[in-house]
């Protein structure tokens, strides 16, 4: 809800920590197959490129937050209750007409800000009903503009580009969900077919679907509930998650070290060609600005959010990299297209896997083998509870069907049990990692992290200027024209390639 109280806050060093954990999630064990496709330095150079637009963009996530409190603010103290005193003077009375004239003009223009409708006849800032400034005067201070109540982008989309943009977010917000759903999907049966291989007479092949059957049953009970990550679940994916990315980038450099990895003159170098597949899985490893909101509004001080943002986004870059570039040199030249579990006690390589993690099945200390192939296991299966809880409430926004007749707790789990259970249908009709994390990246991802946010900066500061009279005090430094279109020439540009990548690799191959 827009304006909603933050329980708690933290330091912009938790912050920090939180940030980082948010954007290194699946995204980045399935980022280095992208990047061995890119080779070395275009590979770099796109690393460069994603991480630079998606820092521009996270601006004006906070630009827009900064905008949505500054209207919320003024629309809950611009006018207080009128109080009904008998012992008011008739010239205390007439003040309180021209309060409720006022109060019916400021009124209009809430609606029609909200319905998208820019009206530029109501530039005076009131306070308490009166006028507090005079045309062409900004009187505001930078403390109007703390971002104090968690605004969602879904919110700030209706509040500044209408039910339009509204709906529109949501739609592509809910596409993003389920392709992150039909992700991990995918991933915790195959990481569980990894460690047991077949038994009972079921082949390697066959016991994905066995464990995607049963994981099917589960998160279709589970999503019945309500069920929130706790502190303790948070630190726990935390250790997880980021013991099993810095593991698998040590044993890339021991094998490296140990002089069983390629050579300079083994590795690609520089593949332009594989622009479409390595900005897909980018924008997914990137993609973190719907959740960005969140995160800021219950910090403490929020000065130099800008900053905050753009070291943990090089500290993020810094992390890719040395994973990207090491696992490149460590099985760039491996020709191997599988590893499989073995009772050796040597490591029997394989080529870069569509989850690195996969790369490690053969690794010969077994409990660390069974280590980074379970950790999706654990993280992603809470994460699916989760991610499909918010995806069926965002579900219902959009569609009301039988919102006023059936009994809310019936239709919540018939929601439910369809948005459950749809993924893993996914998860039987292919079992491509690769090609889920592309089609999101390069769709819903793009919409979500480049196009979305250049239109709530736009209309957010139009809003303000025509609305208000002001100028945002938080304004995004990128938050020019010129940038906008760039963007969006990028975004547009990208989404052709993409889309052709994705046409020839999956569906319809070239003939040479």
């Amino acid at each position: 809800m827009a304006g909603g109280a933050i329980d708690g806050t933290y330091s912009k060093k938790t912050a920090f920590v939180y940030i980082f954990n948010l954007v290194v999630g699946v995204g980045a064990i399935a980022m280095p197959i992208g990047f061995a496709k890119a080779g070395l330095v275009f590979g770099l150079l796109m690393l460069m490129f994603v991480g630079f637009l998606a820092f521009i963009t996270s601006t004006f996530i906070i630009e827009a937050s900064a905008a949505a409190n500054y209207i919320l603010k003024h629309s809950e103290s611009a006018f207080k209750p009128l109080i009904k005193d008998e012992d008011f003077n008739s010239e205390e009375d007439e003040e309180k007409n021209y309060r409720q004239r006022h109060q019916q003009e400021y009124d209009d223009d809430i609606v029609g800000l909200v319905g998208g409708i820019n009206r530029d006849d109501h530039d005076d800032l009131i306070e308490d009903g009166l006028p507090m400034k005079e045309r062409g005067q900004d009187l505001t201070q930078e403390s109007d503009f703390e971002i104090e109540m968690k605004t969602e982008v879904g919110e700030m989309a209706k509040m500044f580009l209408g039910d339009i943009g509204y709906k529109l977010f949501y739609v592509v917000l809910i596409f993003y969900l389920f392709g992150d759903l039909s992700i991990y999907s995918v991933t915790v049966p195959q990481s569980l077919a990894s460690v047991t291989g077949g038994f009972m007479g079921i082949s390697d092949h066959n016991i994905y679907y066995l464990y995607l059957s049963f994981f099917g049953v589960f998160v279709a009970i589970m999503c019945q509930f309500n069920f929130q990550k706790t502190k303790y679940l948070q630190i726990f994916t935390l250790i997880t998650r980021n013991s099993a990315f810095f593991i698998m980038i040590i044993l890339c450099l021991i094998f490296i070290a140990q002089g069983k990895g390629a050579s300079i003159s083994e590795i690609k170098i520089f593949d332009i060609t594989e622009f479409g597949a390595t900005w897909s899985v980018l924008i997914y490893a990137f993609m973190m600005h719907h959740s960005i909101p969140s995160i800021v509004t219950p910090i403490e001080k929020k000065s130099k959010l800008n900053l905050l943002l753009g070291m943990d986004l090089i500290m993020v870059f810094l992390a890719y990299s040395l994973l990207c570039v090491s696992s490149l040199f460590a099985f760039g030249a491996i020709k191997n297209p599988t590893c499989t579990p073995n009772n050796l006690h040597t490591f029997i390589p394989c080529a870069i896997q569509p989850l690195l993690i996969f790369n490690f099945s053969s690794y010969n200390v077994k409990i660390i083998a069974v280590f980074l192939n379970l950790f999706p296991v654990f993280t992603l299966s809470t994460n699916y509870i989760l991610i499909c809880i918010t995806l069926r409430n965002n579900v219902m926004k959009i569609i009301t069907w039988k919102s006023k007749t059936a009994n809310p707790a019936v239709r919540t789990g018939v929601f439910s049990l369809i948005i459950s259970v749809l993924p893993i249908g996914i998860g039987f009709i292919t079992r491509d990692i690769d090609f889920l994390v592309s089609i999101t990246g390069s769709y819903c991802g793009l919409g979500i992290m480049l196009i979305m946010p250049v239109l709530i900066s736009y209309f957010s500061n139009k809003v303000l200027k025509a609305q208000y009279g002001v100028k945002n005090k938080r304004k995004s430094p990128f938050a020019h024209p010129a940038v906008y279109i760039i963007i969006i020439m990028i975004s547009f540009g990208a989404l052709i390639i993409a889309t052709y990548k994705n046409i020839t690799t999956y569906f319809i191959k070239p003939s040479h």
